[in-house]
Formats: structure tokens, sequence, C-alpha cells
């Protein structure tokens, strides 16, 4: 059984230790020592136990919380970046295509000055 059914159980953790004190108390005489060691250890583990564990439920209650927090936020961030590599590629396309323009007009330019060089070279020639 779990702490967390213990605890939940109607006085379950005073029902431990109820067990425990009447072992301590009616048959401590018939129990050998380190029995009676160890059941003081119990009952002064169960009792910071019931001390301490509403405290941890609220922990772990607010452990939930910030989870489920962080779940949304993962999400809000996984479609952020979906959308920001949807972009990304978008702009790497349109880049692509502006660098094909590039290299065509820098293919005609080269052909342009060709051309020209020529006819410069075709005047002089005439001349």
């Amino acid at each position: 059984m779990s702490l967390e059914h213990i605890h939940f159980l109607p006085n379950g953790f005073l029902s431990i230790e109820t067990v425990v004190h009447s072992l301590l108390g009616k048959h401590a005489a018939s129990l050998p020592l380190d029995e009676q060691i160890a059941l003081q250890a119990i009952k002064h583990s169960l009792a910071e136990l019931s001390r301490s564990f509403p405290g941890i439920v609220k922990s772990m209650e607010n452990a939930e919380a910030e989870k489920a927090v962080l779940v949304v936020k993962s999400m809000e961030v996984e479609v952020r970046l979906a959308f920001g590599e949807q972009e990304l590629a978008s702009v790497e396309a349109e880049f692509s295509k502006v660098l094909e323009e590039e290299e065509i007009l820098d293919a005609e330019i080269h052909s342009l000055i060709a051309k020209k060089l020529e006819m410069i070279g075709a005047r002089v020639g005439f001349e």
C-alpha cells in the first residue's frame, strides 16, 4: 500500500501509529531490545511522516500544475518553431530564385559587355 493510500484512508497514519503504540505498550516487555528500538524508530518516522505528508502532497499538486503549464508552453513553442521553419523555407526558396535571376542577369551583362567591346573593336578597326 502506498503512502498516498495510507494518508487518504480515514486516520490512516493514526491507525498505524496506534498499532505501533500498542506493540510498544502492551508487548514491549516480551519483545527483544532490537525490535523495541525498531518500533520506536518506526513510531518517530510515522509521526514525522504524518506531519510532513500534507506538505508533500501540496508540493506534488503544485508540481503537477506546473507540469501542465509547461506542457502547454512546450506545445506553443513547437507550433511557433514549426511556423518559423515554414517561413525560413519560404525565404530560402525566394532567395534561391533571386540568386538564379542574378546569375542570369550577370550572364546577360557579360554578354552585352562582350558585344559592346566587339562593336567598339569593329568601330576602331573601321577608322
